[in-house]
């Protein structure tokens, strides 16, 4: 489908979505609830981005659901005129990003001076400690072959070690 479904149609085809493969109830979904609120993760809106642009013809991303997190919003968006939603881009500033949760998904990191943490970093932080230092001797000899090539291209330059 390329043509643009009118508002109803649309609608009806996110309510029907939601029904058959979120699983909510046609009494509970009210289109002016949030995504999050019927139960949409952010899984689910890549996959129903997916399958809007299927149906749309065109390219929806998942992130049209956090910039229109209610069905109304999001088939307004999506019905009208490419004009304005390429004007639309812009955030939303109705509320203020202090107001919203933040998720820490994962951290990992690996650093100079033995930080190998999240924990170990906060305290070498907090401890306002510096991690410049000399290049380890062994640093580049994974990837020395042997050859003169090589050992020239990995010797330290005169006047200074190689970072």
């Amino acid at each position: 489908m390329t043509a643009t479904p009118s508002d109803d149609v649309l609608r009806n085809w996110l309510v029907d979505y939601l029904i058959t493969n979120i699983g909510c109830d046609i009494n509970e979904i009210d289109p002016d609830s949030s995504f999050s609120d019927l139960g949409v993760g952010s899984r689910d809106s890549v996959v129903l981005a997916g399958e809007l642009a299927e149906l749309l013809g065109r390219p929806v991303s998942p992130v049209e659901f956090w910039q229109n997190p209610t069905i109304n919003a999001l088939v307004e968006y999506l019905t009208a005129p490419e004009s304005d939603r390429q004007a639309d881009v812009a955030l939303p500033t109705s509320r203020s990003s202090v107001d919203e949760p933040i998720a820490v998904i994962g951290l990992g990191c690996r650093f100079p001076g033995g930080i190998s943490g999240p924990e170990a970093l906060w305290r070498f932080l907090s401890d306002g400690r510096c991690a410049i230092g000399q290049i380890p001797p062994d640093r580049w000899a994974p990837f020395d072959d042997g050859s003169p090539e090589v050992a020239a291209i990995l010797a330290p330059p005169r006047g200074g070690a190689r970072s």
